[in-house]
C-alpha cells in the first residue's frame, strides 16, 4: 500500500476506491477492518459471523463500485452496512437470539472491560463501577455512547447508524449523561462523568 494513502481524509479514499484505486480500497478496509468487528462482536458476538459480514460488506463494495455511490460519512455507511448485513444473515433469529427482550427490536450492545483499557488500580476501580452503570442503561441509550464516545462519531453519523433521525441521538445522550450524572456509584467517585467517560475510553 502506498505510504501517502494512509493519511488520506476518507472522502478522498472513497472517491479514489470509486475511481477503481486498489491501494485505497485496501487503506480503507484496513482503517475501518478493527472497528468494525469491535462493533459487531457488540451486536452478534459470533466472531465468525461477524467476519464473513465485513467480508461480504467489502466484496459488495468493490463489485459495485462502478455505480459510483457517493457517501456523506464512510464511517456512517460502514457501520450502517454492517448492521444491517448482520440483521439480514440471522433473520427472524436476530430478533430471537441476539435483541434484548423489552428494547422494541434494538440490539443489546454491552462494554466489557477490554473496551476501557487503563492501567492504575484506582481508574481500574472507576472503570469498573461506571461500566456497571453504563451497562444498566436501555440498551439504545448504551448503544449511542458507545458510538460516541467509544467510535467518535457525530450524532448525525450515529443517527444514521441507528437509522433514527438526529434529535432522537441527542435525547438519548442527554438521558443517558443525565442517568449517569445522577448514579450514586458516580457520585461517590467524585468526578465528572464526561471526564470519566473520555478518560477511560480513550486511555
Amino acid at each position: 500500500m502506498p505510504y501517502y494513502l494512509d493519511a488520506h481524509h476518507d472522502a478522498h479514499l472513497w472517491q479514489l476506491f470509486l475511481d477503481g484505486e486498489k491501494a485505497a480500497f485496501a487503506t480503507l478496509y484496513q482503517r475501518y477492518y478493527p472497528p468494525l468487528y469491535r462493533y459487531g462482536l457488540k451486536l452478534a458476538k459470533d466472531p465468525e459471523r461477524v467476519q464473513e459480514a465485513i467480508q461480504e460488506i467489502f466484496s459488495r463494495l468493490w463489485n459495485n463500485r462502478l455505480q459510483g455511490q457517493a457517501v456523506t460519512s464512510v464511517r456512517a455507511y460502514l457501520y450502517t452496512a454492517l448492521r444491517r448485513t448482520l440483521a439480514r444473515s440471522y433473520g427472524r433469529f436476530w430478533r430471537e437470539v441476539h435483541w434484548e427482550e423489552g428494547t422494541h427490536g434494538e440490539p443489546s450492545l454491552e462494554l466489557s472491560p477490554e473496551d476501557l483499557t487503563i492501567e492504575e488500580e484506582s481508574y481500574r476501580l472507576k472503570r469498573d463501577r461506571l461500566l456497571a452503570v453504563i451497562n444498566s442503561l436501555p440498551s439504545r441509550q448504551r448503544e449511542a455512547i458507545y458510538l460516541k464516545f467509544y467510535e467518535n462519531l457525530t450524532h448525525d453519523e450515529i443517527a444514521a447508524v441507528m437509522d433514527v433521525n438526529t434529535q432522537s441521538i441527542t435525547n438519548l445522550v442527554y438521558r443517558a449523561m443525565h442517568t449517569l450524572r445522577k448514579s450514586e456509584t458516580l457520585k461517590r467517585l467524585q468526578s465528572s462523568v464526561f471526564l470519566l467517560l473520555v478518560l477511560l475510553l480513550h486511555s
